[in-house]
């Protein structure tokens, strides 16, 4: 069995001190991965055979695709190498995540994204996320976020 990675990217700003992360919305369905219309979340990509298993080349494409970003408006800061596997019943797919922040605060509006396949759905605060209707990766992947200082470490760096 092919294993299968998606990786996601919690990317932050500072909005009026403090500090809220990117989302988008779904717009298309993938029963297989459990993945609904309208489920909120940071953006995720699969890692295809061109990025080489390089999962910075696949977070250079998520951004590209995902969000209306540059690679130069963003300080990736940490990739989390640890694999979770969250998908019910699919042993072959494997999540993981990096955490990054923009240089500069954010544009008023988001209007349009590369990916037809999602829109912008806002900033939010962490501690927001728990109560949106997200993807099933989405809360795991926060929990461990928080629980393992990356949290920490990202309030500092944005904040400061």
């Amino acid at each position: 069995m092919k294993k299968i990675i998606g990786v996601g990217l919690l990317l932050f700003t500072s909005i009026e001190g403090v500090p809220k992360m990117y989302t988008v919305k779904e717009l298309k369905a993938k029963p297989s991965i459990f993945k609904e219309v309208g489920m909120i979340g940071p953006p995720f990509e699969t890692m295809e055979e061109k990025d080489d298993d390089n999962i910075e080349t696949t977070i250079t494409r998520l951004i590209q695709e995902e969000t209306p970003f540059s690679i130069s408006e963003i300080c990736l800061h940490e990739i989390i190498s640890e694999d979770f596997n969250l998908i019910p019943k699919r042993p072959d797919i494997f999540t993981r995540y990096a955490y990054a922040s923009l240089k500069s605060d954010p544009p008023e509006e988001i209007l349009e994204l590369p990916d037809i396949d999602i829109s912008f759905a806002g900033w939010h605060p962490l501690c927001e996320m728990y109560d949106k209707f997200t993807r099933i990766e989405t809360l795991p992947i926060l929990n461990h976020f928080k629980r393992n200082s990356h949290y920490a470490k990202l309030c500092h760096l944005v904040l400061s």
